[in-house]
C-alpha cells in the first residue's frame, strides 16, 4: 500500500509541475499537506468555522484582534492551518487550530544559531534580518513567562484586554507551580478569555492566525525566510543528522530520515536502526525512507485522506487504486462507482449500469485497488486500521456487480421499492449483527466483521454454507420492525438470502453443500400447471433442492413454508394479523418436531379456509420423510420453512404489482 500512496504523490507533484524541489512553490506545496483540512473546521449546522486574526501593528505597538470570513477551501489552502504543536514543542506557527499557538508565539526562541546555518535560505542575505525581525516583535509584543512567552496585554487595545490572564498575578500563579500545573492554569484562563473576552468575534471549529501590519507573515516582507524555516524545521530536519541507509521504497543507498512522521506506519528489515526512535533493540521494526519518497508519500497520504475516502457500510474507507505513470490518476467520481457497487445508495439503480462500465475501462489501466478500513478518534491523527484489502481486482467486482444486478431484473425485486436491490451491503445486513448502540464508534468487533465479509467476497474466498445458515436464522429471529418497510424488509429477508445462496454458487464461492448421492426418485409429484413457479425455483437452485444430499428434505420445507404463508394470508384478510408463525422457534427447530409442524399446518389450512393444495401436502409429507433421522441442523429447517414462506409472499407482491401495473396502463389508454 505504502508503495501506491508514494506513486499517487510522485503523480500529484508532477502534475503541479513542480520541477524545483528548493522553489517555494514546493516547499509550500509541500507543507500543506501537513496542515489541517477545511472538514475539521466545520460546524453543526454544516458551516465553516471563521479565521481569528491577531494583528500586531509595527508602528503603534497595538495588538488587536479581528475576525475574518467563514473559511472557504481556498483561503483554507491559502492560509495553511497547521495543527497545534506537541505541548513540549515550540510555538513556530502564525496560522494554527489554537489560540493559544498564536498568542504564545515564539519562533524567535526556536530559531538559534545552529539552526540559522542548517536552513538553506532563498535569500541568504535575509536571513540575519528576518531574525533580527522576529527579535523585533518579541520585544515590542511579547513577554517571558514561566514556561514560555505570551502576549504582553498591555500591547492590546483597551477594550480587549478584560480577561486576558495577567501572569504578574501571584494569586492566579502562585510562586513555585509546577510547568504542568501552571500551563493548566494559563490555558483555562485563556479558554475562558476567548469565549468571553472575545466573545463578540467568537464562533465554533475557529482558525487562527497571528498578522503583522495587515499581512500573515507568508505574505510580508520575509514570507520566504519564514517559508524556509518551517520546511526546515517541519520537512527537512529529519535529514540533518545525514544517517546513511537504504529507502525501503525506492531501495537506493543514501541519506535517510532520522525518524518517520507518518499517520500510518510501515516498517522494513533492511536498516540497523528503528526510525521511529533509533533504537538499536528494535531492528525488527525498522523503517528508513529517503526525503524525495518521504515528500512524496506525504503527499500520496494526504490526497488519499481526503480525496479517496468514502463510507462504505458505515465505515471510514479509503480507496487506493494502483497507479502508475502510465496509468495516471484515478478520479474520485470513478472511484464513487467502487462505492456504489458495494452499498445502497438512493440513485443505486439509475448509476450501476454506468458503474459497471466504469470498472470495466478501470481494469484496462488499472492492475487493481485496495480497501483500507480505518477509524479515527477525533482530535487525533493516528488511524486504527480495522481491515485492508490489497490487490482487488476491479473486471471481478464489475462481473459481481453485473450478476447481481442482472438477478435483480429477473426478479424484479427493484418493484418492491426505492432500495430493493442485491449488494454485499444488504448481505452484511443479513448475516451480521447491528451496531448496538449510535454512540459505538466504528471500532468494534462488528466492524472487523463486515471488513472480513467484504475481503472474502471481493477476493473470491469461500463462504460456508452451514456457517451463513447459522448467521442468517440468528439475525433473522432478533430482527425488530417498526414499520411497514422495515416489516417486508424482514418478512422477504429470506428470499434474498437464497438470491445470495444462488450468487455465490455461480461464482464458486458457496461450499459446504454435501453433494447428493443416491436417492429414490419421489412417487408424489407436482403438477406444473399449478405449480409452475415453485419447480421453477428448485431448478434455479438445484445446487440445493436438486443435488444436495439432503434436497428433498429442502423441497419439503420449502413447500411447507408456502403452506404456512397461505395459512398466515387468511388469518390477515380477516383480522389484519398473522399470528400462525408465533407457534414456531425460530431460532431453531429440531427435525424430531417437523412431523407436529406438519400435523398443525394441515389442520390449519381447513380453520382458515385455505384453498386444500392436497398435491403439496403430499409432496411435502413424502419429502420430509426420514427427516427425523437426519443430520439437519435446527437452522436448516427454519430456514428452508422461512424461505418458502417468504417465496410465496414474494409471489403476492409481485402478483399485486403487476395488477397495479395493467391498471394503470389501462388507464392512461383510456385518457
Amino acid at each position: 500500500m505504502i508503495i501506491q500512496y508514494r506513486s499517487i504523490g510522485e503523480l500529484l507533484i508532477e502534475e503541479k509541475g513542480i520541477e524545483d524541489k528548493q522553489s517555494p512553490a514546493y516547499k509550500r506545496f509541500i507543507l500543506r499537506q501537513l496542515c489541517s483540512e477545511l472538514h475539521e473546521y466545520k460546524t453543526l449546522d454544516d458551516t465553516y468555522g471563521r479565521l481569528l486574526v491577531l494583528n500586531l501593528d509595527m508602528a503603534s505597538k497595538q495588538a488587536k484582534f479581528r475576525l475574518e470570513d467563514e473559511l472557504t477551501h481556498e483561503k483554507a489552502d491559502k492560509t495553511m492551518l497547521f495543527r497545534k504543536p506537541a505541548p513540549n514543542d515550540p510555538n513556530i506557527f502564525a496560522t494554527t487550530n489554537a489560540l493559544g499557538s498564536i498568542l504564545g508565539f515564539s519562533l524567535w526562541h526556536a530559531l538559534d544559531d545552529k539552526e540559522m546555518k542548517n536552513i538553506g535560505w532563498s535569500r541568504p542575505d535575509k536571513a540575519a534580518v528576518f531574525k533580527e525581525f522576529l527579535d523585533q516583535i518579541r520585544d515590542s509584543f511579547f513577554i517571558k513567562t514561566e514556561t514560555g512567552f505570551l502576549l504582553n496585554r498591555e500591547c492590546l487595545e483597551p477594550e480587549q484586554r478584560e480577561g486576558f490572564p495577567d501572569v504578574s498575578d501571584d494569586e492566579l500563579f502562585p510562586p513555585g507551580l509546577k510547568s504542568s500545573d501552571y500551563n493548566k492554569i494559563l490555558k483555562k484562563q485563556l479558554d475562558d478569555y476567548h469565549k468571553n473576552g472575545l466573545k463578540d468575534l467568537y464562533s465554533e471549529k475557529q482558525g487562527f492566525a497571528l498578522h503583522v501590519d495587515g499581512k500573515p507573515l507568508l505574505e510580508g516582507e520575509y514570507g520566504l525566510e519564514y517559508l524556509d524555516y518551517l520546511y526546515y524545521r517541519v520537512v527537512e530536519s529529519r535529514y540533518a543528522k545525514e544517517i546513511k541507509g537504504i529507502c525501503h521504497i525506492c531501495t537506493n543507498d543514501g541519506i535517510v530520515g532520522s525518524e518517520v512522521s507518518l499517520k500510518q506506519k510501515f516498517y522494513g528489515t533492511t536498516n540497523p536502526l528503528y526510525f521511529d526512535g533509533v533504537s538499536k533493540n528494535k531492528t525488527y521494526t525498522s523503517f528508513g525512507i529517503c526525503q524525495d519518497c518521504d515528500n512524496q508519500l506525504l503527499v500520496g497520504m494526504s490526497h488519499a485522506a481526503t480525496n479517496l475516502k468514502f463510507r462504505i457500510m458505515n465505515l471510514d474507507c479509503i480507496i487506493i487504486p494502483n497507479v502508475n505513470k502510465q496509468t495516471g490518476l484515478v478520479e474520485r467520481s470513478e472511484l464513487e462507482a467502487i462505492v456504489r457497487s458495494l452499498g445502497r445508495s438512493q440513485n443505486r439503480k439509475q448509476t450501476i449500469r454506468n458503474d459497471i462500465n466504469t470498472m470495466k475501462n478501470l481494469s484496462k489501466r488499472c492492475s487493481g485497488f485496495n480497501l483500507f478500513f480505518f477509524y479515527k478518534e477525533a482530535m487525533k491523527q493516528e488511524f486504527k486500521i480495522i481491515g485492508l484489502i490489497r490487490d482487488i481486482s476491479f473486471t471481478d467486482l464489475a462481473q459481481k456487480t453485473e450478476a447481481l444486478e442482472n438477478m435483480t431484473y429477473e426478479t424484479e425485486i427493484y418493484k418492491i421499492g426505492e432500495y430493493w436491490d442485491l449488494s454485499v451491503e444488504k448481505l452484511r445486513h443479513l448475516i451480521l449483527p447491528q451496531v448496538k448502540s449510535k454512540k459505538q464508534d466504528d471500532y468494534n468487533p462488528v466492524s472487523k466483521q463486515i471488513t472480513q465479509l467484504v475481503s472474502r467476497y471481493l477476493k473470491g474466498q469461500d463462504f460456508h454454507y452451514p456457517e451463513l445458515i447459522r448467521s442468517f436464522v440468528n439475525i433473522w429471529s432478533q430482527a425488530e420492525y417498526s414499520s411497514k418497510d422495515k416489516y417486508w424488509e424482514h418478512d422477504l429477508a429470506p428470499f434474498m438470502m437464497g438470491l445470495y445462496f444462488k450468487h455465490l454458487h455461480d461464482f464458486n464461492m458457496l461450499k459446504g453443500v454435501k453433494a447428493m448421492q443416491n436417492q429414490d426418485p419421489a412417487s408424489a409429484q407436482l403438477d406444473p400447471k399449478n405449480h409452475e413457479k415453485y419447480l421453477e425455483y428448485f431448478q434455479n437452485h438445484a445446487f440445493v433442492f436438486q443435488d444436495a444430499a439432503n434436497s428433498k428434505f429442502y423441497r419439503g420445507l420449502f413447500l411447507l413454508g408456502v403452506l404456512i404463508a397461505r395459512i398466515e394470508n387468511a388469518e390477515f384478510q380477516k383480522t389484519k394479523k398473522k399470528t400462525f408463525s408465533n407457534r414456531l422457534n425460530f431460532k431453531g427447530i429440531s427435525p424430531r418436531k417437523i412431523k407436529s409442524i406438519y400435523n398443525t399446518v394441515e389442520e390449519y389450512l381447513k380453520i382458515r379456509d385455505v384453498w386444500p393444495d392436497n398435491q403439496a401436502l403430499a409432496y411435502c409429507s413424502e419429502s420430509m420423510m426420514g427427516m427425523e433421522e437426519s443430520n439437519l441442523m435446527p437452522q436448516e429447517v427454519v430456514y428452508y420453512l422461512l424461505a418458502g414462506r417468504a417465496y410465496e409472499n414474494y409471489l403476492g407482491i409481485m402478483f399485486s404489482k403487476s395488477k397495479q401495473e395493467e391498471k394503470e396502463s389501462e388507464e392512461d389508454k383510456n385518457d
